[in-house]
């Protein structure tokens, strides 16, 4: 990331059975689960990666499309490091399922 000054922290709380659309970002994000789990599903192999708390992974972005959702029955909470965050708008830019 050539300018670190665009990087926005952001906490996310993520209800039992919610998932996010299908996405990507401008830049790469890092997430740590702070409380429960979240299952990332990207489109390029559509293989599940479920992360618990006190675990975290980094979503590549710059067109890698992925959904994320929590399959438990308990909150989930994340926080997630977005570089190359946009100065204005969405931190997501909607993409095609890739997974049925």
């Amino acid at each position: 990331v050539r300018d670190a000054s665009r990087t926005v922290v952001a906490k996310f709380t993520v209800q039992p059975g919610a998932q996010f659309p299908w996405h990507s970002h401008r830049g790469p994000v890092v997430v740590t689960i702070v409380s429960g789990e979240l299952t990332y599903l990207p489109a390029r192999d559509c293989t599940e990666r479920t992360y618990a708390a006190g675990t975290s992974f980094v979503d590549p972005g710059q067109g890698h499309v992925h959904t994320a959702f929590n399959a438990t029955r308990d909150e989930t909470v994340f926080i997630a490091t977005f570089f190359a965050a946009p100065a204005e708008g969405p931190l997501l830019i909607p993409g095609s399922p890739g997974c049925s």
